[in-house]
């Protein structure tokens, strides 16, 4: 009867582990109760054709907004991102870290013009994905966005933080 007691135990133990195992395979880690809340605006992006196409985005401008990110977001909107922008302009690198979805990635000169775009990035991946040149921001968009839009490297963002140029 004691050993039996034991099993049952031990099966309920074994099972409980098991649900927790899945749920948080599923759910993953929850975003922290601090997390930011980011600004909200809206850019378009002009591509070669002269195709001016509309973004929603939130904007990380501060080092916790920039470390957060779209960490933790298990989807994201087609035509939404997240831009991050700095001062002065320099080389970065960002990665996958807590980062559920896949994404397409704008670097973008002081300008507004693109100069780099990775697509499709590798969920939770923390290999540094470089802009290997100085560069005024990111604009991190759902993934197939880059091609769906048909976007390219010297398309133009439109935005009030990138200088107008003659």
């Amino acid at each position: 009867m004691r050993n039996n007691a034991f099993r049952i135990l031990l099966a309920f133990i074994v099972l409980a582990g098991v649900f927790y195992i899945v749920q948080f395979q599923m759910n993953g880690p929850h975003p922290p109760a601090d997390a930011p809340i980011f600004s909200r605006d809206h850019l378009s992006i002009r591509r070669a054709d002269g195709t001016s196409i509309p973004f929603n985005i939130e904007i990380a401008t501060t080092a916790k907004e920039e470390a957060f990110g779209l960490m933790f977001r298990r989807s994201i909107e087609p035509e939404t991102g997240m831009l991050f922008l700095w001062d002065p302009d320099r080389e970065i690198s960002m990665w996958m870290k807590n980062t559920y979805i896949s994404l397409d990635m704008l670097f973008i000169r002081r300008d507004g013009s693109i100069a780099k775009i990775v697509t499709h990035t590798v969920p939770l991946n923390l290999t540094p994905i470089s802009s290997d040149q100085p560069i005024h921001s990111v604009l991190e968009i759902k993934a197939g966005e880059v091609e769906r839009l048909g976007l390219a490297p010297g398309d133009k963002v439109v935005f009030w933080a990138f200088d107008k140029g003659p």
